[in-house]
């Protein structure tokens, strides 16, 4: 789906006023010392990593994603500066040691995961015992997350969008303790784990 998009994906209006508004909400989250390590779950075109970058962060980041396509435009914005790393990998297959990462993030790309369980268990095996999982998401028990779920019925894509207690209990079968709602925008779920 994504490959089709991946051309006009960063000029959606979506992208440039909602996505952006994420990344702030998230990153308020964040101590940007150099030593911190953050993986980006679903970097679609790396532009979490050029909004950190921008706020003058210069840790570790490393942001995954299934398009080969989205991953080769991340790659392309990047440009000569390599200060960030792109891969193409799964939510539920990371290819990361354990405890790798003080940061994981994953803005509006959980509900694209196959399985969410698999992935927050993965997500957990890579954190570091103190890092954090911080997640920004439409609520699937909302209007706009009913209306996004019926798009993506009629796309066809078999995603699905997850109200509060489906995403608690993802977050509890994969180990995570501390759940921790981030009062935002009531269209959102985010919320930090550790």
């Amino acid at each position: 789906m994504f490959e089709q998009w991946v051309n006009s994906y960063d000029n959606y209006l979506l992208h440039k006023f909602v996505f952006h508004r994420a990344y702030s909400t998230v990153f308020k989250q964040i101590q940007l010392s150099s030593s911190v390590a953050i993986l980006d779950v679903g970097c679609g075109t790396g532009e979490a990593a050029r909004f950190l970058r921008k706020k003058g962060f210069v840790g570790k980041f490393v942001g995954i994603d299934p398009s080969r396509k989205m991953i080769r435009l991340a790659r392309l914005k990047e440009g000569d500066r390599r200060k960030s790393k792109f891969l193409i990998a799964e939510a539920e297959k990371l290819p990361f040691a354990s405890d790798s990462f003080d940061y994981v993030i994953s803005t509006f790309s959980m509900h694209h995961w196959w399985n969410p369980t698999e992935a927050i268990r993965e997500i957990r095996r890579v954190l570091k015992p103190e890092g954090r999982f911080i997640i920004v998401d439409i609520r699937g028990d909302g209007l706009i997350g009913q209306i996004a779920r019926n798009f993506e019925r009629l796309m066809g894509s078999g995603f699905d969008y997850f109200n509060c207690k489906q995403v608690n209990s993802f977050l509890t079968e994969g180990n995570f303790k501390n759940i921790h709602y981030i009062k935002t925008n009531p269209i959102f779920v985010s919320l930090v784990v550790s």
